[in-house]
């Protein structure tokens, strides 16, 4: 059976074709610094996963306190339309029965009968009462 055709997207070899000694040895260099760079990038990609757990804790919380918040801005709306629709109405038929009910009493009469005012005319404004004029 003969051999199958190479790939045509093969990528080269990252070791230069020599002798069998310095092509292990350089082989093993080359995979030592892959998976140093591979464990670099397990570690990043562990910090960003740390990150991204916190991230997702906070907006579990975030989305407990809209859920709270919901509750609340519809408790207002049911307390308003109570307020709007029933309770106001009836506290305004329970004033007007209880102000006809009981109206306000009359002044008192006073105890002493009280001069009107005396009139301003302009004579009085030129001449002042405490002050004797001639004629």
């Amino acid at each position: 059976m003969p051999p199958p055709p190479p790939a045509r997207n093969a990528r080269p070899s990252l070791a230069a074709p020599s002798s069998s000694s310095s092509s292990s040895s350089s082989s093993s260099t080359a995979k030592a610094r892959q998976l140093s760079h591979l464990n670099s990038q397990l570690a990043q990609l562990q910090a960003h996963l740390a990150d991204l757990q916190d991230i997702m804790r906070v907006t579990a919380v975030q989305a407990e306190n809209i859920k709270a918040l919901g509750g609340l801005n519809g408790a207002l709306l049911v307390a308003l339309f109570f307020f709007s629709f029933f309770l106001f109405p009836l506290l305004l038929f329970l004033f007007l029965f209880l102000f006809f009910l009981f109206p306000s009493p009359p002044p008192p009469l006073p105890l002493l009968p009280t001069l009107p005012p005396p009139m301003l005319s302009l004579f009085s404004i030129f001449f002042p009462p405490h002050i004797k004029t001639y004629r």
